[in-house]
């Protein structure tokens, strides 16, 4: 596992708009990470957002590829391009390469999800909650099911897909046995309703029918709430460690990754008071005492 460790880098993106949650996230991985490098895709930062995310030890400012990426009519109220970001760096992964969304943040330690990504298959998600298939990823906009059939031909569309909020893969495994669908599918990404997502979770099926993706457990990717799913506990601060920081126990245990999924997010004033954007704000707090911003 230490070794893996040591291999493993984080890869992230954010424009404006998600300033905040990057800050955040990036004092969360200083805590509980500090040696692992950090590359932040620029999607649209601002000049002082760019200076203040430069002020977390260890992290890679690089700017977003132009590759023209679209974002159907249909989803501009939820999604902005940004979400394409770790195509901007797929060239350059880390040996074990941890993605994140500027909407997580870390609340443990994530050894057990580096060392996950080595193995076959190379790469761990944690489905979603309700559990989503690669026919939701699909959509039904004209064309995707004739562009999904021309790259991945005979997909089960009843195959359960990943979050791509949070995953771990290994570089090898993405480059000799994803990357080639990944390229296929970029091209059409416009007609996919689950954008990156859907691109990742295609590719990770076409590399291994039989089992695209392992799942480490839902808690290294626990939802803020799971109000599709009125019958789970709700998240709770269970205690506070000797440095101060929140210990939030989830429906699964005690919450490695907190991901707040949706269109809600904890910098707005749209979410209710609860444990989890109570512990989402120590670490903003801590991004605030080293950055400034």
């Amino acid at each position: 596992m230490e070794s893996t460790s040591a291999q493993t880098g984080v890869v992230t993106k954010a424009d404006a708009q998600f300033f905040d949650g990057i800050n955040a996230l990036l004092a969360s991985l200083r805590v509980w990470h500090p040696a692992w490098p950090i590359t932040v895709v620029d999607c649209g930062l601002t000049l002082p957002q760019r200076a203040a995310i430069l002020r977390h030890e260890g992290v890679k400012l690089v700017a977003a590829v132009d590759r023209g990426f679209v974002i159907p009519e249909v989803m501009r109220h939820y999604y902005t391009s940004a979400v394409y970001g770790f195509f901007s760096v797929h060239d350059h992964l880390y040996p074990v390469t941890i993605h994140l969304d500027a909407d997580a943040v870390v609340l443990g330690k994530l050894d057990d999800l580096a060392a996950a990504a080595v193995a076959d298959p190379g790469i761990c998600g944690v489905p979603d909650y309700p559990e989503l298939t690669l026919a939701y990823q699909l959509g039904e906009l004209a064309g995707a099911r004739d562009a999904l059939d021309g790259a991945v031909p005979g997909a089960d569309l009843d195959s359960r897909t990943f979050n791509g909020g949070v995953f771990a893969v290994d570089a090898r495994y993405y480059e000799e046995r994803m990357r080639p669908f990944v390229d296929r599918l970029l091209p059409h990404h416009e007609l996919f309703w689950g954008n990156d997502m859907a691109i990742m979770n295609f590719a990770a099926y076409a590399a291994n029918r039989s089992r695209p993706y392992i799942d480490p457990g839902h808690i290294y990717n626990t939802r803020h709430s799971y109000r599709r799913a009125p019958g789970l506990a709700p998240n709770r601060i269970a205690g506070w460690d000797r440095r101060g920081l929140p210990k939030l126990v989830g429906p699964f245990g005690r919450v490695r990754v907190l991901h707040f999924v949706g269109k809600d997010k904890p910098w707005a004033t749209t979410l209710p008071d609860n444990d989890s954007v109570a512990c989402w704000r120590v670490y903003r707090e801590l991004a605030r005492q080293t950055t400034g911003l």
